[in-house]
């Protein structure tokens, strides 16, 4: 399986990372590599996520004790990364 993170993911990480790190750069640096490390995670259990719907759509809640959650896919050999969010934000 390969991973592939969408842009509109990435973007959704930097910008959590960006606004973290005003105030704490290493906070912001271990949260991103938390999510990261979680993403990879799911190359060896690609259905460790819940289901959303019957779209396929899947969520990790709570990204490796960070309020975050991360949306994914699972596409033929691909585990792609939607959507990084706060837990607390709408979606």
């Amino acid at each position: 399986m390969k991973l592939v993170w969408r842009r509109a993911a990435l973007a959704e990480l930097d910008e959590a990372a960006a606004y973290i790190a005003k105030d704490n750069p290493h906070a912001a640096a271990q949260l991103v590599q938390r999510i990261e490390y979680a993403a990879e995670g799911l190359l060896t259990f690609p259905r460790m996520g819940r289901p959303i719907d019957d779209s396929g759509l899947r969520f990790v809640l709570n990204v490796a004790r960070t309020p975050y959650l991360m949306f994914y896919s699972l596409r033929a050999d691909q585990v792609v990364i939607t959507k990084v969010v706060h837990g607390r934000r709408r979606r």
